[in-house]
């Protein structure tokens, strides 16, 4: 039996693979050419099309019914085309009576405003009466053109092939008035600065409602077109796109809501008292935002890397962040509420501290102020303090702000280093002093030489020679004297770069320029390069002639070799030794500084995806060798393109690549990058496998500064990461307009959940035999005070990247568990309430614990509850997977899998884990109507899923057709608005007390 089981399910997955093989064969083609430079619905930047029209064709055409033939020519070739028949849509046009004899239009998708337009310096004031007095531009085989010479009877217009001419011919006084679309002109004028050039004499001349322009009498077409402008709709996905390009809500939108205000309306009237009630709801609504905006101030102050304090007047000390708590060793419990004097100031700078603070209250502001502090462990710092006299509204007094940061280090060398010179001008000093009271006697420098542990030299510049004391050791003296040698003697030991300074500085001596010089060389010693410092004076005799230069010189390589330390900590990353963000930010300013014409240079932000799970499942070790790994592995290919990288922050890398002609070179580049980043990487016999995803700036063309630059970069990277990873993004401008709306939205979602806007909405999961309710699926409604219910759609990617959809989560479980223990005590029991899991709440190591937890102390039975999860979060690690549903699914738990066939469509696997149902997604669903190959596929699954032995329910059931097939087929259970859109708690309790959906 089990070799007939293994040989039906070979022939079963060939006939899948028929199916699809023949399905993806007998595509119907289908033309489609627009024209394009119309903005916002179709306009060309760096080549690549953009707009409105672009967007929502993607979207409409996206299910691969038709195989699409994309094509663009001028509006006056398209329109003639579609006209024959030798074309089947033409993207959004405006819909006319005259054009209605000739195209099919789709149901409206935008509506534009059509003005009349003139230069700024035009006197006269035109509109519609006057028109034909003048030169009139206009598009060509326009609707705007049918309109001027149908309604206002002008025919004498002045023809142009796209609207990109229709402007420039009024910009250079080829006519003397446009008629154009306003959202057309607004567009034009903002990309090229022309609202100085050009004004609006009437505007909302007329409207014009724009539609999908379909063949003449193909009915397919049309109804598919329609349709899936009604799903986008319905999925909120239009109105994304409609708000993305012009910027407000579509009339589709408005007519909604609209509707919604008239009954709210209704309400209002009745319950105006209520007014009281929300008025004081407003209040707290505003001190919760205050407690953010100070949990935002409070997050700072902790986490500044630089000590923070707040004192009164009296030195007393009210808060202390953790920075300081580092540096002085004491917590913030052992220095609150003390005085600042008595635990972190010397004795010897008490009153001068006292002083201090009478005078910082009393003039408002005591910047760079610098003294000394005293740490837990008694080592003295010194800190260098910027301070801020403020108002606490709390406290109702002043306090004093101080910023301060710890300067000991740099003390510390200043001190070193005057210490060095203070020395090396006493024994200058003494030099001096000893060859006036001891001439030309060795001894004498002998004497000089024992009791310092520096070199010393001298010149003879009467007889060109040069002599040289160097000790040793502590008990020998080497004299050094070449008598046949000239001056240049001391130089070949100096190395080759640094020989011209010195001779210039000794020749100015010679010749009186200066009378003493000071300077820093490089001495080759034994093959080992060290660094001196050297001092030189001119001694003359009685008639002011010169006769000797006397010097010394001291070894500061040590000194040299801790200022490169300190560079090396400044400007590189110790992990990595890669050049650290500061040293990139200097690059960046410098390419920017030094741009040339012709040329550009190019900015990639190199992020590695998902980095964090190798920190979490292999440990900090391993990921910090995987860095080391990954930078080599970088710089070796950023070194083969001449270009500099730096280590970012954590995971993250910055390319630097100067000088590239041509921006196909940037492709070509990200490639390669992606190529090789994108691997299995093998440490310590660990095999790890990840990708990069990269965001890419053009500079000058992305930022006219290195913040703007690097703002943009990471704006572009986060794109590529929502592309699905493994990806590279150039930036483009609509980009900022997205990511501040997602901001925005960000800002609002953490209010949201600050101020529980959240509710819960349930829509039946019905027998499709019966057609009684066997339960509920939970979904979340963000109820908005400005916007009204905001769309999953909308805020749940959001959620996700930021990691606050955990939150939300644990707030469907436990709203949702609530609510069904209120029905199980109305007596309504047996329904099963299915909640939806995240991938990051699937990944929480709690999260069993925590399900657990809140089904029982909500008394509900764990056969009651159902998870969903998707194909990918299920399949992504099918060990950790397995183990998280077993454990679930012996508890009592149902599993089931939601959106079955978008993902890995693998039952196989599927019927490895403890999994009772699947539910088809409602994109097979949808097609059942019209869609064959939707048909084959849904009947597939539920024969291969009963053979298994689970359970189906189809999603998305809008139609009595859908239905009927679906029963035929014996799927098990049906969800869709058929029975039942989402309702709130109340309106789905009527539902489950009659316990059966009515069609």
């Amino acid at each position: 039996m089990g070799l007939i089981k293994k040989i039906s399910s070979f022939i079963l997955l060939l006939y899948i693979i028929s199916i699809f093989s023949f399905s993806f064969a007998r595509h119907r083609e289908i033309k489609y050419q627009e024209a394009i430079n119309y903005p916002p619905l179709k306009y060309v930047v760096d080549g690549k099309i953009y707009g409105f029209s672009n967007d929502l064709s993607m979207l409409i055409f996206e299910n691969d019914v038709f195989n699409v033939k994309y094509s663009y020519d001028n509006w006056t070739r398209v329109y003639k085309r579609i006209k024959n028949g030798e074309i089947d849509i033409c993207g959004i046009i405006a819909e006319t009576n005259e054009r209605k004899k000739y195209i099919d239009f789709s149901q409206p998708v935008y509506k534009a405003h059509v003005g009349i337009f003139t230069r700024k310096d035009f006197m006269d004031n035109v509109n519609k009466n006057n028109l034909y007095k003048y030169k009139v531009g206009v598009l060509k085989d326009s609707f705007i053109e049918e309109y001027l010479k149908n309604k206002l009877s002008i025919y004498a217009l002045k023809e142009y092939d796209d609207s990109e001419e229709v402007v420039d011919a009024l910009i250079s006084n080829k006519v003397d008035a446009i008629v154009e679309a306003q959202e057309v002109v607004n567009y034009f004028s903002a990309q090229n600065n022309l609202s100085d050039k050009i004004k609006l004499q009437q505007g909302n001349l007329f409207s014009s409602n724009f539609a999908y322009g379909i063949r003449k009498g193909d009915t397919e077409l049309l109804n598919y077109v329609n349709g899936r402008i009604d799903f986008l709709k319905d999925k909120g996905l239009y109105e994304t796109i409609y708000q993305k390009y012009f910027y407000e809500n579509s009339p589709y939108y408005v007519n909604n809501l609209l509707k919604k205000i008239l009954i709210i309306s209704f309400f209002i009237v009745i319950f105006t008292l209520l007014l009281i009630v929300l008025l004081r709801f407003d209040i707290n609504v505003l001190r919760k935002k205050l407690s953010v905006e100070q949990g935002f101030l409070q997050a700072i102050f902790e986490n500044s890397n630089v000590l923070i304090i707040i004192l009164d007047k009296d030195g007393l000390i009210l808060s202390f962040n953790k920075f300081a708590e580092f540096i002085t060793g004491y917590s913030k419990e052992q220095v609150v509420g003390k005085k600042w004097i008595d635990i972190f100031i010397p004795d010897e700078n008490k009153n001068y501290m006292n002083n201090f603070f009478r005078n910082v209250f009393s003039f408002n502001v005591y910047n760079n102020h610098e003294n000394d502090i005293i740490e837990k462990n008694g080592r003295r710092i010194s800190i260098l303090w910027n301070n801020k006299v403020i108002f606490d509204p709390v406290l109702n007094k002043d306090v004093l702000v101080a910023i301060g940061i710890d300067i000991s280090a740099l003390k510390e060398s200043q001190m070193q280093l005057e210490e060095i010179n203070s020395e090396l001008e006493e024994k200058l000093k003494t030099i001096e002093e000893q060859t006036k009271l001891i001439k030309n006697s060795e001894e004498r420098y002998k004497f000089i030489v024992e009791n310092m542990n520096d070199g010393l030299f001298e010149i003879d510049l009467i007889n060109n020679k040069l002599s040289s004391f160097v000790k040793l050791d502590d008990e020998k003296i080497e004299y050094l004297s070449n008598q046949n040698d000239d001056v240049k003697f001391w130089t070949h030991y100096v190395i080759h770069e640094d020989i011209e300074k010195v001779n210039k500085k000794f020749n100015d001596l010679v010749n009186n320029v200066i009378d003493y010089c000071e300077d820093e060389v490089r001495f080759n010693a034994d093959n080992q390069i060290r660094w001196l410092n050297f001092k030189a004076k001119v001694i003359k005799d009685v008639n002011g002639n010169n006769q000797k230069i006397i010097g010394i010189y001291t070894d500061i390589t040590k000194k040299k070799e801790y200022e490169e330390k300190l560079r090396r900590l400044a400007y590189f990353d110790v992990l990595t030794l890669l050049p650290n963000r500061l040293s990139f930010e200097e690059q960046l300013v410098a390419a920017l500084d030094n741009y040339k014409e012709g040329m550009f240079s190019i900015v990639l932000l190199v992020d590695i995806d998902n980095f964090k799970n190798i920190n979490d499942v292999y440990g900090h070790s391993i990921g910090d060798r995987f860095l080391i790994f990954a930078s080599q592995k970088l710089l070796k290919i950023v070194n083969s393109f001449n270009g500099f990288v730096a280590r970012f922050s954590g995971d993250e890398f910055a390319v630097l690549i100067n000088d590239i002609k041509s921006k196909d070179e940037i492709h070509n580049i990200c490639d390669s990058i992606l190529k090789e980043m994108n691997t299995t990487w093998t440490i310590d016999d660990i095999s790890i496998f990840t990708s990069v995803s990269i965001g890419v700036c053009i500079i000058p063309d992305d930022g006219n500064s290195h913040q703007e630059i690097l703002r943009n970069v990471d704006i572009a990277m986060h794109y590529a990461k929502e592309k699905g990873r493994q990806h590279y993004q150039i930036y483009m401008p609509y980009m900022m307009t997205n990511s501040l709306y997602k901001i925005d939205l960000e800002k609002r979602l953490r209010l949201a959940i600050e101020n529980d806007e959240f509710e819960m909405f349930y829509q039946p999961i019905v027998d499709i035999k019966t057609l009684n309710i066997s339960g509920v699926e939970a979904l979340v409604r963000w109820i908005n005070p400005d916007r009204g219910i905001i769309a999953p759609s909308e805020f749940i990617p959001i959620a996700e990247e930021t990691g606050l959809i955990i939150y939300i989560g644990e707030t469907i479980i436990k709203k949702s568990l609530k609510q069904l223990s209120i029905w199980n005590q109305k007596g309504i029991n047996n329904i099963k309430l299915s909640v939806n899991i995240s991938a990051k709440q699937f990944m929480q190591k709690d999260l069993i614990t925590k399900i657990i937890d809140n089904i029982s102390s909500s008394n509900i039975r764990f056969e009651d509850f159902e998870i969903e999860i998707t194909e990918s979060i299920a399949m992504g690690d099918i060990e950790y997977s397995s183990k998280m549903i077993k454990t679930l699914f012996e508890k009592g738990i149902s599993i089931a899998i939601d959106d079955f066939g978008t993902g890995y469509s693998s039952l196989n696997y599927i019927n490895k884990l403890n999994i009772n149902r699947i539910k088809i997604d409602r994109s097979f669903t949808s097609g059942l109507e019209y869609d064959k190959e939707s048909r084959t596929i849904v009947e597939v699954i539920v024969y291969l899923a009963h053979k298994l032995g689970l359970k189906v329910v189809s999603e998305g059931i809008e139609s009595r057709f859908q239905y009927n097939f679906l029963k035929e087929l014996n799927c098990d259970y049906g969800q869709g608005y058929l029975f039942s859109k989402p309702l709130p708690a109340n309106e789905i309790e009527k539902l489950l007390l009659k316990g059966k959906i009515e069609i």
